[in-house]
């Protein structure tokens, strides 16, 4: 996959130079109009590289590599300053804020490009790293290669000791669509409110996840069907009271909610891994746009 790279310029034609000596690198560049539009791209979308193009490491150059560097959303994105005039206390400076390299504009373009790919490579890498950490960056909880992760080991102690297991799975309503009008960082920052208010209405022994943007999942160790309707009640009512704010200037949103349970079910784990994410993900789709929690019925009551 060819890297992704926003090119944001300190000054108008900055840009266009740098973006002309990449041509046929195996970059695609996109360059921003202004530090302004950069900085909107930037949180908006996932920028693997973030290049500024400028004359020199002047005061304008700095506040944008500080900027990049102190906000939670774009701190990750490795950021590479390419300057018409660099000194090595440009080069100094430049590293001590958090760049990942600072280059002169002179370098050989087949070099430029090698660097550029390079940094792209290492964030890669450290994205992999995260995941198989099985952290997702957004909210803390764990994401969603942890949480298959945990249903399994979760479903081998109810096989072994039949202590009931329950999954609440939420999500934000149209959280897409306000994701796409408002920007990921302001949806990051719903993410991380929800998230917080999942935790308020959990006990220690709930493992609570985000597996997908705007969907969240809770594994209940040994809570029956009854129990984990009470907690995915409390947690769709305070969800939805979360209301905008100077911070989180989002639209409250509705919440649906499901519950899948292995209350009343006994088969071997393996089954039964695919039987309750597909109870809770047909009581979700019974509960969407805010309607009541759902918990598809366990065999005993059906009987």
């Amino acid at each position: 996959m060819r890297p992704s790279v926003l090119l944001i310029a300190t000054r108008p034609d900055a840009a266009a130079e740098l973006d002309s000596r990449l041509c046929g690198g195996g970059i695609a560049a996109h360059c921003a109009d202004g530090i302004r539009e950069g900085l909107e791209i930037v949180g908006r979308t996932s920028v693997e590289l973030v290049v500024i193009a400028t004359d020199r490491l002047d005061a304008e150059c700095v506040a944008l590599l500080r900027r990049l560097r102190s906000d939670r959303h774009t701190c990750e994105v490795p950021v590479v300053v390419v300057a018409h005039t660099v000194g090595s206390a440009d080069v100094i400076q430049a590293l001590e804020l958090g760049a990942a390299e600072c280059i002169p504009q002179s370098m050989d373009p087949g070099e430029l490009q090698a660097r550029l790919r390079a940094a792209v490579r290492t964030k890669r890498r450290f994205d992999e790293l995260a995941d198989r950490a099985g952290l997702d960056p957004a909210t803390g909880f764990g994401n969603a290669r942890r949480f298959a992760q945990r249903l399994d080991e979760e479903l081998e102690v109810w096989d072994r000791y039949h202590r009931d297991v329950s999954l609440v799975l939420l999500t934000l309503d149209d959280f897409a669509a306000l994701e796409c009008e408002h920007g990921r960082a302001r949806a990051d920052v719903r993410l991380t409110v929800a998230a917080e208010t999942l935790r308020r209405c959990s006990r220690s022994t709930d493992v609570l996840f985000h597996p997908m943007r705007g969907s969240f999942a809770a594994v209940l160790r040994e809570t029956p069907v009854a129990g984990a309707r009470v907690f995915a009640e409390r947690a769709r009512r305070r969800l939805g009271c979360i209301a905008p704010t100077a911070a989180d200037p989002l639209p409250t949103v509705g919440i649906s909610v499901g519950v899948g349970s292995t209350d009343g079910w006994r088969m071997a784990a393996a089954d039964m891994r695919g039987r309750l994410l597909g109870e809770a993900r047909e009581a979700l789709e019974h509960g969407e746009n805010g309607g009541d929690v759902w918990a598809a019925l366990p065999m005993a009551d059906v009987a």
